[in-house]
């Protein structure tokens, strides 16, 4: 499903966005 797709490419931003914070 693209909101399934949608959540994960989140998720990978967030957690990219928050190794780059730390």
């Amino acid at each position: 499903m693209i909101t399934n797709i949608m959540v994960k490419v989140v998720i990978f931003v967030v957690t990219m966005d928050d190794d780059l914070a730390n």
